[in-house]
């Protein structure tokens, strides 16, 4: 078509665009047009066009582009009299309507679906580069620490949602997007402690920015948390002990071993008192694993899938917990359906598969996670590196008292 003058399009024609619901803009490309009457519904205004009528007339209107790898657009390019963009509803997009003069420039064709893809998905990102979930690993005096972000978009807005590197996710509210620059105030001041705020800028596929906390600062980096999609496997290992009953081999404390009262007793695997988390030496991606716990009346532990996702173990009071922090969940993220009687003091055995991020959690023979998605780590994670095998881990610094038996793993045969 270069260099070829286009014909002028045929007034009262009505043309069909793919508007981003947030913003109002519109994406790359037109997708149809077809005749419209001056008397039409939709051309109810074109009375009042600017231009006197003496071009054509064309109404754009939302659709979502047609899937298919083999599609192909022809998008013709035109020059408008005005900006076009859709009016919002309560932050909604909705058909966007615009009478005016139109000036034909050129005619192009995009062969690909895949380059229509493309095209509209940055648009997209430059709309909202910050969609996504996000995995910190923040450098602290104290050793590195993990936290995560989820930033989805609904009913025309931005949602955000923060995992702190202890305790449960939580819905951010007070927020503020401008372009690239995102403002979280995650916590108010209190008394002499300042308000916790993070700084970010998105920029070539990442996060980077500050953590501020009065005077104090902690710079941030994070990356695009990996999807984790795969297919369970066709077969799995026999079942392997990771504790032998006798000693700590293939286990180590966290941090300063003097801190650590986990020991062995009549084939137990023990805590004794609140003190060092323990962490097994080998580290796994997919597997499925088997523990048995006894946890005492008032206890709380979890145990640790790939150093990054808590299944939670208490038997607190009830009123202090909500379903996605009793026993059996994920922690903060998932909640077992159904709750199983409470047994403090007896025998609570487990199996769980993890599979990329699928997860499945039976208890006493009950299945109350059944395959569902992890959408992040949990509090107390070792490290945000989601994409990589991590090690077992059993928390040791919340209580004491309890014991452990008959802890296995199986892997995907080769």
């Amino acid at each position: 078509m270069a260099g070829r003058r286009p014909n002028r399009p045929r007034a009262g024609t009505r043309q069909t665009f793919p508007v981003d619901a947030r913003s109002g803009i519109v994406l790359a490309g037109a997708l149809r047009r077809r005749k419209i009457r001056r008397d039409e519904p939709g051309c109810r205004d074109c009375e009042k066009d600017k231009g006197g009528g003496r071009g054509p007339i064309w109404i754009p209107t939302v659709q979502v582009p047609p899937a298919g790898p083999n599609s192909t657009w022809s998008i013709e390019s035109w020059e408008y009299g005005a900006s076009i963009s859709a009016p919002r509803r309560g932050g909604e997009a909705t058909t966007a309507v615009l009478c005016t003069t139109l000036l034909p420039m050129r005619r192009f064709t995009i062969g690909s679906m895949a380059v229509a893809a493309l095209l509209t998905a940055a648009f997209a990102q430059k709309a909202d580069p910050f969609l996504g979930r996000w995995d910190f690993n923040i450098t602290t005096p104290g050793g590195t620490r993990a936290s995560w972000l989820g930033v989805t978009e609904k009913d025309g807005k931005l949602e955000v949602w923060y995992q702190p590197t202890g305790g449960n996710v939580y819905e951010v509210k007070d927020f503020k997007v401008e372009g690239s620059h995102l403002t979280l105030n995650l916590s108010a001041a209190a008394g002499s402690r300042p308000a916790l705020i993070w700084e970010l800028e998105a920029r070539g596929g990442k996060l980077t920015g500050v953590q501020k906390r009065g005077e104090y600062t902690i710079e941030l980096t994070a990356v695009r948390a990996p999807e984790l999609k795969r297919s369970a496997p066709e077969a799995w290992t026999d079942p392997e002990p990771l504790f032998n009953g006798k000693d700590l081999d293939g286990w180590a404390p966290i941090g300063n071993p003097a801190n650590s009262h986990w020991t062995v007793e009549g084939g137990l695997l023990v805590n004794q008192a609140h003190g060092a988390n323990l962490k097994s030496t080998r580290t796994f991606d997919d597997f499925k694993l088997h523990f048995e716990v006894n946890c005492p009346d008032g206890g709380n532990s979890g145990f640790y899938l790939r150093g990054r996702y808590e299944v939670q173990i208490e038997y607190e009071p009830l009123h202090e917990n909500p379903p996605e922090r009793r026993i059996g969940s994920i922690y903060g993220r998932i909640a077992p359906k159904p709750e199983l009687p409470r047994t403090p003091g007896q025998w609570d055995v487990f199996d769980v598969t993890l599979v990329g991020r699928n997860v499945t959690v039976v208890r006493n023979g009950v299945t109350t996670i059944d395959h569902q998605e992890i959408e992040g780590i949990t509090g107390g994670a070792l490290d945000a590196n989601e994409g990589e095998p991590g090690p077992f881990y059993i928390q040791g610094d919340h209580t004491g008292g309890l014991k452990f038996r008959n802890i296995t793993v199986s892997a995907p045969k080769s």
